[in-house]
């Protein structure tokens, strides 16, 4: 018999993976454990409030995850965003299967932003967008130094110990959480 390559719908596979069904808590640590795996030894999160008309609930419409990990080069934010990356987890990680970061971070928003600097490398970025996928029906990123919006996100979120990763996500779901659910 022969092997025939079976093509796969990109479009319709990112939004399977969106649609894996993480609650916002458990998303957000299950993406904050990507952060204990990079040796972070601070992690920040912040969630923007989305504000409403009168009436209607004020929602998150965005989260950053800024820590002060190892970063990622380039081929790493490629590695990150591969459907099943094939990377060794440590012992007690949440994290097995190569799908973390994007079931957990598209169950938030159909957008995922990766800004990451090694101690060694320049800024990278790195921007999966499901709109761009089902469009395009390709599973590709954005990959490159950070346009200008993107660079003040790091600026403004980075650690100060020259290396880190700031994640960003956006274009929040339809079931995004009310904001008052998360404030102290």
């Amino acid at each position: 018999m022969e092997k025939v390559s079976v093509p796969a719908q990109a479009g319709r596979l990112i939004n399977a993976v969106a649609s894996i069904g993480y609650d916002p808590e458990v998303a957000l640590c299950d993406l904050m454990d990507n952060s204990i795996d990079a040796d972070a030894r601070m992690i920040r999160v912040v969630l923007v409030e989305d504000i409403h008309e009168e009436g209607q609930a004020d929602t998150v419409g965005r989260y950053i995850i800024a820590d002060d990990g190892s970063g990622m080069e380039k081929e790493q934010l490629v590695n990150a965003f591969t459907l099943g990356s094939d990377r060794e987890y440590p012992g007690g990680s949440l994290g097995k299967f190569g799908l973390g970061l994007k079931s957990a971070g598209l169950a938030l928003g159909s957008r995922i932003t990766l800004i990451s600097k090694t101690a060694s490398s320049e800024i990278c970025c790195a921007v999966l967008s499901i709109s761009d996928v089902v469009e395009s029906d390709d599973y590709r990123i954005a990959l490159g130094s950070p346009p200008g919006d993107l660079k003040s996100t790091w600026e403004d979120n980075a650690p100060n110990s020259g290396h880190g990763t700031v994640l960003v996500i956006d274009e929040a779901t339809e079931s995004r959480p009310a904001f008052a659910q998360f404030k102290r």
